[in-house]
Order: C-alpha cells, then structure tokens, then sequence
C-alpha cells in the first residue's frame, strides 16, 4: 500500500493547479507558459497529447491525429501473410501477403516491436539511432559516416576484448611467479609442520606410557593385597576347628567343675543335717 508525506500531496497539488491554469487560460496561458524549463516534471498530460511537449513550437509533438516528424525518408517494408485469426480462434484469415505500405486492413507481424526496439536502443549497436544523430549534427552522409562509426566500433569492441583476454593471461602469469618463487617455502613450512607433529606425538607417547607404568604399580598392590586377604582367610579357616574343641573343652571342663562344687556343698549339708540331728536328741 502506498504511502504519502505532506510534501507529495502538495507537490500533486500544485501539478494539478497547473492543468487548471492551463484549462482556463486557453491558448494564451498553457503549460509552455506556466513551466519555466520544459526539462522540469511539472504539470499533468492532456488527452489528446496536446502541449505533453513544452519545448516552444514543439507543442503538438506527440499530439493526436498529427503526422510524427521524420529524420529520413521512411521506408515501407512488406509484413506477412496470415498466420493466426486476428478475432480469436477460428479458421486463418485468407488472403495474400500484407504490406506497411498499406492505409487499411490488417498487417500481419510476427515481431512487431522491431520498430520501437530500434527506438528504445540509442547505442551504437544501432545504425538507425547513430544515423539519425549525425543527421541532427549537420552530417552529409549521416548513412555513410555511421558505417564509419559501426565499423570503428567494432574494432574498439575486438580490442577491448584482447585487452581483456591480456589482462587474464597476464593475472595467470602472475599468479604463476607467486607460485614459483614460494615453491621453496613450500616443501620447508611442510617439513616444519611435519617435526612438529613428531614431537607431539612422541609427547603423547611418553605420557600414555607413564599413565600406563602407574596403573601396572597398582595392579601390582592390589594383588599383593588380594594374596594376603586370601591367606589370612585360609589360616581363619584352619583355626576356627581349633577353637571350636577349645571352646567345647572350657565348657566340659566348667560343668565337671561345677558338679563336684555341687557334689561338695550336698556332702557337707548332708553333715550338718546328720549333726543336728544328733543334737537335738
């Protein structure tokens, strides 16, 4: 969506009050007269292609139902036969070839901007346009002297392009050298590179060897550890018999001992009862 400032709104407005000008002044005040430099982009086109020219005298340029000025003599070359049905599909048209020299009917052209290309194209890949510049110019040949010109720029074209083709074989050539004289820095940054390397992995040798000489010390303790936790089970295992019968002879020696303390106490109470007995009678 477009979007305007206050500037362009009064710059549209001042176009506009121009063509009002120009409407009501008639021919004595129009846009030639309203327009200071017919090169600036004031005022509005007319219809009829009226004044759209604010060149002095030149004001029905472009106009309607006005014959365009001509720079040479034109030339009305033969179109074509028809080939399509101008109203749509349908049967071809019939008839013999049309003509540009023709004033009614229809004209067949398979290419019909030809015209309007050669208008648009202003270099000089275009005769036309260089002869109609040289006939602007005053030339006395303007045909002849644009050859001349279309053949020197030809050259300058070919030239230009063995310039070119120079300029990259010169940039290989070049690069060619750079490559000749670093040729010998080369294969040394390459050596250098190599020794680095070397001294890196050897680096890396010696500290995965170290890594490795410590881990075979710790196996080497852990099993000496291993050894004397299996023996010190071994010999459990061969005692543990022994103080089984130590312990069932402590046990055996304490019930006799308390048997005969038991046996002791019964013959001396047996005593005392017999003594008591005999007392009291």
């Amino acid at each position: 969506m477009a979007s305007y400032t206050k500037h362009d709104l009064e710059f549209i407005l001042k176009q506009i009050k121009i063509a009002e000008a120009d409407v009501a002044g008639g021919a004595a005040i129009n846009q030639v007269h309203l327009i200071g430099d017919p090169l600036l982009p004031h005022g509005l086109r007319t219809v009829t292609g009226t004044q759209n020219n604010l060149v002095a005298g030149q004001n029905q340029f472009g106009a309607v139902d006005n014959v365009f000025p001509r720079l040479l003599t034109p030339v009305f070359k033969p179109a074509e036969g028809a080939t399509f049905d101008p109203d749509g599909p349908g049967p071809l048209v019939a008839g013999s070839p049309s003509s540009y020299t023709q004033t009614r009917g229809l004209v067949f052209d398979s290419q019909p901007r030809t015209i309007s290309n050669l208008i648009a194209d202003q270099t000089f890949s275009n005769p036309a346009a260089v002869a109609a510049a040289l006939k602007s110019a005053g030339s006395i040949n303007p045909v002849g002297d644009a050859q001349i010109i279309a053949n020197a720029f030809a050259v300058a074209k070919t030239t230009a392009a063995a310039v070119i083709v120079a300029q990259a074989a010169a940039s290989t050539a070049a690069t060619a050298l750079a490559t000749a004289q670093s040729g010998t820095s080369g294969p040394l940054l390459a050596l250098t590179a190599a020794q680095n390397n070397n001294a890196t992995a050897q680096a890396n040798k010696t500290a995965a060897q170290a890594v490795l000489d410590v881990a075979l010390a710790n196996s080497a303790t852990a099993l000496a550890e291993l050894t004397a936790a299996q023996n010190a089970a071994n010999a459990a295992a061969l005692a543990l018999p022994i103080a089984n019968t130590a312990l069932a002879d402590a046990n055996l020696l304490k019930a006799s001992t308390a048997v005969t303390a038991a046996a002791n106490a019964t013959a001396s109470a047996n005593a005392l009862a017999a003594s008591g007995i005999a007392a009291a009678a």
